[in-house]
């Protein structure tokens, strides 16, 4: 079952039981009012009857020259008359003789089918008791009460029909279930219109559900509704675009995955080419003179050390990926000058010169990982640089306190079309220099899992034949050796 027929269903449902319950409250109460009315009625017309009826027989005994005992007859008569005045009004008398109850006068034949008269019961000077009565398919009231005439006392009782109050409150439930009907239709009706309408933006929903989950990432709701509806549709639409952006953050990756494999499976490649090329000719070789031997050890051993070197990046790559090391709080003036020893002896070689520009501050760093980080950024300065450059190495603070690592060459620059490139596994600006010096492509990539692990930030500014300077801004506080 939809969400618009569950609305509509329950809307309804309640909408009828209300209805008929206030309708039933109202005929309920409409109908005791009239029945109060009613009573009120009868028996003030009870009393203006009796006495009525008395004044007339005294009367009437007065004229026939009876004073004291007023013969039954004389009663009957005055009560018949009078019975007959009220003939058309539906009202009936009862006269009973006490103590034996005999009937003296009815004009209510009906009476005799009533099998129990609680109305007699425990009657007192002036005292009246009144019930209802159902006789066949009418409703009567009887008010009884003492009669007294000529020192004699009768019991009165006057009957009045009211079956017309019950058929009123009958007609009045027929009508409020006829108007209950039709109204509960046309709520029906409107209900229905305004359900469908009230959740069109849940099957606007619906409907991008299916399309997203048919793999179209880019569809988005249009809602512009300020309920609780067009807050879903708002966030469905976030939920969306994140989905759309974490499939092609996926995708990219999955590329990235394919690219880094492929390149991996390249630069294995040649350097096993050509230590089996060479290899095998050392091993079929018979009459090989001492040149040739010392070319194919040179070029295995070479080959071998490129794949050392490919393998250690490798591993280094994956353990950074998967490692979270505690950090710790260092001079980096100290830890750089411990790396300036490492890195001393290459750079002579390479007559390149080293200088430190540093200031005394601490960080939070993990000391193995920096100095690998320095290494490197070092060490891919060096490739760039000619015989006889320089490169400096710098820690300052910015305008907010926070500490910066700097390396800057002045060798020959990246373009700016490959900056973008340059951290991606495998990337090679120069790729026969590069391979020439047992390089992988892994440095920049290292360093950027590495300045990741630190919660830093790292930016790469270069130019062409100016150089290259890469900064390294740690986030963390930082503190003052001095003031520690």
């Amino acid at each position: 079952m939809r969400f618009w027929q569950k609305i509509f269903i329950c809307t309804l449902l309640l909408f009828i039981v209300a209805l008929n319950i206030a309708s039933y409250i109202l005929v309920t109460n409409n109908h005791r009012l009239n029945l109060q009315r009613e009573r009120e009625r009868v028996l003030n017309e009870y009393v203006v009857v009796r006495n009525s009826i008395q004044s007339e027989i005294n009367y009437t005994g007065m004229e026939l020259g009876l004073v004291f005992d007023i013969p039954k007859y004389v009663v009957q008569n005055a009560l018949k008359n009078y019975a007959l005045s009220y003939g058309e009004e539906n009202v009936y008398f009862e006269v009973l003789e006490l103590p034996e109850m005999n009937t003296l006068f009815s004009n209510f034949e009906a009476i005799s089918e009533l099998k129990e008269r609680k109305e007699l019961k425990n009657l007192t000077e002036g005292s009246r008791n009144d019930i209802i009565h159902q006789i066949g398919t009418g409703k009567y009231m009887f008010v009884s009460g003492l009669f007294d005439l000529d020192n004699k006392e009768y019991v009165f009782t006057y009957i009045r029909d009211i079956t017309g109050i019950y058929t009123v409150r009958d007609q009045q439930v027929d009508f409020f279930l006829q108007l209950s009907l039709a109204i509960s239709i046309a709520v029906a009706v409107i209900m229905i219109v305004i359900t469908r309408w009230l959740t069109r933006s849940i099957k606007k929903l619906t409907n991008s559900t299916r399309i997203i989950s048919r793999g179209i990432y880019n569809e988005r709701v249009d809602v512009k509704s300020k309920d609780e509806i067009g807050e879903l549709a708002t966030n469905f639409n976030l939920m969306s675009e994140a989905v759309e952006l974490n499939m092609l953050r996926f995708k990219q990756i999955a590329e990235e995955k394919q690219k880094f494999f492929e390149n991996f499976t390249h630069e294995i490649k040649t350097p096993l080419t050509s230590v089996i090329g060479y290899a095998d000719i050392l091993r079929k070789a018979v009459n090989v003179d001492e040149k040739t031997m010392t070319m194919a050890a040179n070029y295995i051993y070479s080959e071998g050390k490129r794949l050392e070197s490919l393998s250690f990046k490798l591993m280094d790559l994956i353990m950074l990926q998967n490692e979270k090391p505690k950090l710790q709080p260092y001079n980096l003036m100290a830890v750089l000058k411990e790396t300036e020893e490492i890195l001393l002896p290459k750079l002579d070689m390479a007559n390149i010169r080293l200088e430190m520009e540093l200031i005394d501050i601490t960080v939070d760093i993990e000391k193995d990982l920096f100095k690998t980080l320095v290494i490197n950024l070092v060490d891919n300065a060096a490739k760039a640089s000619k015989e006889g450059g320089r490169i400096r190495v710098s820690v300052r603070k910015d305008r907010l306190g926070r500490a910066v690592l700097e390396v800057r060459d002045w060798g020959r620059g990246i373009p700016q079309d490959e900056l973008s490139k340059i951290t991606a596994p495998f990337y090679m600006l120069d790729k026969a220099r590069t391979r020439a010096e047992h390089g992988a492509g892994l440095g920049l990539s290292i360093c950027g899992e590495i300045v990741n692990l630190h919660n830093a930030k790292m930016n790469i500014t270069s130019e062409v034949g100016e150089g290259t300077c890469i900064e390294v801004t740690f986030w963390q506080s930082v503190f003052d050796a001095k003031n520690d």
